[in-house]
Protein backbone atom coordinates (compact mmCIF):
# COMPACT_ATOMS: atom_id res chain seq x y z
CA UNK A 1 0.00 0.00 0.00
CA UNK A 2 2.77 2.39 0.85
CA UNK A 3 5.04 1.79 -2.38
CA UNK A 4 1.76 2.22 -4.42
CA UNK A 5 1.11 5.74 -2.50
CA UNK A 6 4.40 6.68 -3.00
CA UNK A 7 3.83 5.47 -7.13
CA UNK A 8 1.31 7.94 -7.01
CA UNK A 9 3.02 10.53 -5.32
CA UNK A 10 5.85 9.99 -8.05
CA UNK A 11 3.13 9.97 -10.94
CA UNK A 12 1.47 13.45 -9.80
CA UNK A 13 4.75 15.12 -9.13
CA UNK A 14 6.43 13.82 -13.22
CA UNK A 15 2.48 15.01 -14.51
CA UNK A 16 2.91 18.61 -12.52
CA UNK A 17 6.88 19.19 -14.04
CA UNK A 18 5.17 17.92 -17.11
CA UNK A 19 2.49 20.31 -17.35
CA UNK A 20 3.52 23.55 -15.69
CA UNK A 21 6.74 23.48 -15.49
CA UNK A 22 7.78 22.59 -19.39
CA UNK A 23 4.71 25.40 -20.35
CA UNK A 24 5.82 27.83 -22.84
CA UNK A 25 5.82 31.06 -21.21
CA UNK A 26 8.88 33.33 -22.46
CA UNK A 27 8.97 33.83 -25.96
CA UNK A 28 12.03 35.88 -27.63
CA UNK A 29 11.50 37.15 -31.21
CA UNK A 30 13.87 38.37 -33.31
CA UNK A 31 13.21 40.13 -36.51
CA UNK A 32 13.60 43.17 -38.74
CA UNK A 33 11.56 45.16 -41.17
CA UNK A 34 8.37 44.73 -39.47
CA UNK A 35 8.08 40.94 -41.15
CA UNK A 36 5.77 39.15 -38.53
CA UNK A 37 3.03 40.03 -36.39
CA UNK A 38 4.89 39.24 -33.07
CA UNK A 39 1.77 39.26 -31.02
CA UNK A 40 0.46 36.29 -33.35
CA UNK A 41 3.06 34.17 -32.86
CA UNK A 42 3.16 34.87 -29.68
CA UNK A 43 -0.20 33.79 -28.85
CA UNK A 44 0.18 31.01 -31.15
CA UNK A 45 2.57 28.83 -28.97
CA UNK A 46 2.48 30.64 -26.03
CA UNK A 47 1.19 27.83 -22.90
CA UNK A 48 1.49 24.96 -24.84
CA UNK A 49 4.13 22.35 -23.69
CA UNK A 50 7.43 22.82 -24.87
CA UNK A 51 7.66 18.99 -25.83
CA UNK A 52 4.99 19.34 -27.98
CA UNK A 53 6.15 22.03 -30.35
CA UNK A 54 8.23 20.93 -33.44
CA UNK A 55 10.79 23.52 -33.86
CA UNK A 56 11.01 22.14 -37.92
CA UNK A 57 7.50 22.61 -37.93
CA UNK A 58 7.20 26.36 -36.47
CA UNK A 59 9.82 27.66 -38.75
CA UNK A 60 8.00 25.79 -41.63
CA UNK A 61 4.14 27.37 -40.82
CA UNK A 62 6.40 30.71 -39.93
CA UNK A 63 7.71 30.86 -43.63
CA UNK A 64 4.56 29.92 -45.14
CA UNK A 65 2.20 32.30 -43.26
CA UNK A 66 4.95 35.12 -43.72
CA UNK A 67 6.45 35.06 -47.74
CA UNK A 68 8.64 38.25 -46.48
CA UNK A 69 10.46 35.60 -44.10
CA UNK A 70 13.87 34.59 -45.61
CA UNK A 71 15.12 32.13 -43.43
CA UNK A 72 13.39 31.36 -39.55
CA UNK A 73 15.27 29.61 -36.81
CA UNK A 74 13.14 28.21 -33.57
CA UNK A 75 15.07 27.24 -30.44
CA UNK A 76 13.99 26.08 -27.74
CA UNK A 77 15.48 26.84 -23.93
CA UNK A 78 14.42 24.66 -21.20
CA UNK A 79 12.34 24.32 -19.77
CA UNK A 80 9.94 27.11 -20.53
CA UNK A 81 11.14 29.64 -23.16
CA UNK A 82 11.25 29.50 -27.32
CA UNK A 83 13.79 31.89 -29.61
CA UNK A 84 12.57 32.37 -32.95
CA UNK A 85 14.64 34.51 -34.87
CA UNK A 86 13.69 35.90 -38.29
CA UNK A 87 15.35 36.74 -41.47
CA UNK A 88 13.26 39.18 -43.49
CA UNK A 89 13.71 39.03 -47.00
CA UNK A 90 14.82 42.07 -48.45
CA UNK A 91 14.01 43.83 -51.20
CA UNK A 92 16.79 43.29 -54.16
CA UNK A 93 15.87 45.66 -57.14
CA UNK A 94 13.49 48.40 -57.72
CA UNK A 95 11.80 47.83 -61.26
CA UNK A 96 12.23 50.80 -63.72
CA UNK A 97 11.21 54.77 -62.13
CA UNK A 98 8.44 52.57 -60.02
CA UNK A 99 7.46 52.33 -56.34
CA UNK A 100 7.80 48.15 -56.82
CA UNK A 101 10.33 46.27 -55.85
CA UNK A 102 11.50 42.99 -55.42
CA UNK A 103 12.78 40.65 -53.05
CA UNK A 104 15.67 38.43 -53.28
CA UNK A 105 13.15 35.35 -53.18
CA UNK A 106 11.52 36.96 -55.82
CA UNK A 107 8.44 38.73 -54.22
CA UNK A 108 7.02 41.39 -55.67
CA UNK A 109 6.66 44.71 -52.83
CA UNK A 110 5.58 48.07 -53.23
CA UNK A 111 5.62 51.66 -51.18
CA UNK A 112 9.01 50.44 -50.04
CA UNK A 113 11.47 53.18 -47.95
CA UNK A 114 14.07 51.73 -49.66
CA UNK A 115 17.02 53.56 -51.95
CA UNK A 116 20.77 53.27 -53.66
CA UNK A 117 18.89 49.92 -55.14
CA UNK A 118 19.89 48.65 -58.63
CA UNK A 119 16.84 49.25 -61.09
CA UNK A 120 15.87 46.03 -63.61
CA UNK A 121 14.54 46.98 -66.80
CA UNK A 122 12.81 44.15 -68.73
CA UNK A 123 12.56 43.47 -72.67
CA UNK A 124 9.52 42.99 -71.69
CA UNK A 125 8.12 43.77 -68.57
CA UNK A 126 5.82 40.74 -66.85
CA UNK A 127 2.98 41.31 -64.98
CA UNK A 128 4.07 42.72 -61.46
CA UNK A 129 1.41 42.21 -58.86
CA UNK A 130 2.02 42.75 -54.93
CA UNK A 131 2.62 39.90 -52.94
CA UNK A 132 2.72 37.94 -55.62
CA UNK A 133 5.94 35.77 -56.40
CA UNK A 134 7.86 36.02 -59.52
CA UNK A 135 8.32 32.74 -61.54
CA UNK A 136 9.67 33.95 -65.03
CA UNK A 137 13.07 31.79 -64.93
CA UNK A 138 15.35 35.09 -66.57
CA UNK A 139 13.95 36.91 -63.93
CA UNK A 140 14.83 34.72 -61.80
CA UNK A 141 18.11 34.25 -62.59
CA UNK A 142 19.04 38.27 -62.80
CA UNK A 143 18.19 38.34 -59.09
CA UNK A 144 20.62 35.45 -58.61
CA UNK A 145 22.71 37.34 -60.65
CA UNK A 146 22.61 40.80 -58.60
CA UNK A 147 22.71 39.26 -55.37
CA UNK A 148 26.02 37.69 -56.12
CA UNK A 149 27.90 40.21 -57.81
CA UNK A 150 26.93 42.79 -54.50
CA UNK A 151 29.75 40.47 -52.85
CA UNK A 152 32.13 41.75 -55.65
CA UNK A 153 33.76 45.13 -56.13
CA UNK A 154 31.55 46.02 -59.35
CA UNK A 155 28.96 48.20 -57.58
CA UNK A 156 25.65 47.51 -59.75
CA UNK A 157 23.01 50.49 -60.78
CA UNK A 158 21.34 49.03 -63.39
CA UNK A 159 20.47 45.32 -64.63
CA UNK A 160 18.80 44.98 -68.19
CA UNK A 161 16.92 42.03 -69.35
CA UNK A 162 17.59 42.39 -72.78
CA UNK A 163 16.54 39.14 -74.03
CA UNK A 164 15.56 36.04 -72.20
CA UNK A 165 18.97 34.64 -72.81
CA UNK A 166 21.05 37.63 -72.36
CA UNK A 167 21.65 40.42 -68.98
CA UNK A 168 23.53 43.50 -68.92
CA UNK A 169 24.36 45.09 -65.95
CA UNK A 170 25.86 48.67 -65.23
CA UNK A 171 27.73 50.73 -63.07
CA UNK A 172 27.69 54.10 -61.80
CA UNK A 173 30.69 54.50 -64.48
CA UNK A 174 28.27 53.26 -67.27
CA UNK A 175 30.58 50.05 -67.55
CA UNK A 176 28.57 46.79 -68.60
CA UNK A 177 28.97 43.30 -68.09
CA UNK A 178 27.55 41.06 -70.33
CA UNK A 179 25.42 37.24 -68.90
CA UNK A 180 23.66 34.91 -70.28
CA UNK A 181 21.41 33.02 -68.63
CA UNK A 182 22.39 29.87 -69.53
CA UNK A 183 26.11 29.58 -67.84
CA UNK A 184 26.15 29.61 -63.34
CA UNK A 185 25.86 32.72 -62.06
CA UNK A 186 28.10 31.86 -59.45
CA UNK A 187 31.00 30.75 -61.84
CA UNK A 188 30.70 34.19 -63.72
CA UNK A 189 30.29 36.32 -60.88
CA UNK A 190 33.93 34.84 -59.45
CA UNK A 191 35.17 35.20 -62.89
CA UNK A 192 34.45 38.82 -63.12
CA UNK A 193 35.71 39.52 -59.64
CA UNK A 194 38.71 37.82 -60.68
CA UNK A 195 39.25 39.95 -63.74
CA UNK A 196 38.31 43.38 -61.36
CA UNK A 197 41.25 42.68 -58.78
CA UNK A 198 43.76 41.31 -61.47
CA UNK A 199 46.59 43.95 -60.80
CA UNK A 200 47.78 44.10 -64.56
CA UNK A 201 43.77 45.49 -65.51
CA UNK A 202 42.99 48.84 -64.72
CA UNK A 203 38.88 48.78 -63.96
CA UNK A 204 38.56 51.97 -64.83
CA UNK A 205 39.88 52.03 -68.29
CA UNK A 206 37.09 48.91 -69.23
CA UNK A 207 34.19 49.48 -71.03
CA UNK A 208 32.75 46.30 -71.69
CA UNK A 209 33.21 43.08 -69.73
CA UNK A 210 31.43 40.32 -71.80
CA UNK A 211 31.20 36.65 -69.60
CA UNK A 212 28.89 34.90 -72.06
CA UNK A 213 32.20 32.70 -73.46
CA UNK A 214 34.70 30.21 -71.62
CA UNK A 215 36.84 33.19 -72.12
CA UNK A 216 35.73 36.51 -71.13
CA UNK A 217 35.88 39.67 -73.98
CA UNK A 218 37.07 43.05 -72.20
CA UNK A 219 36.14 45.84 -74.91
CA UNK A 220 38.55 48.59 -73.33
CA UNK A 221 37.87 52.17 -73.42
Amino acid sequence: MCKLFLVLIFLIVLAFLFIFLFKIKNIEVSEASGCIDENVIITQYKGKNIFTVSSKQAQNTITETYKCAKNVTVQKKYPSMLVITVEADRPLVKVGDKNIFITEKGFVLENQNQRNLPAIFFDKEPELKPGEKIEDATVVFALSLISQIGKTDFVATSIRILNPVMISVYNRENQAVIFTSEKDANVKVDSLQLILSESKIDPSKIDKIDMRFVKPVITYK
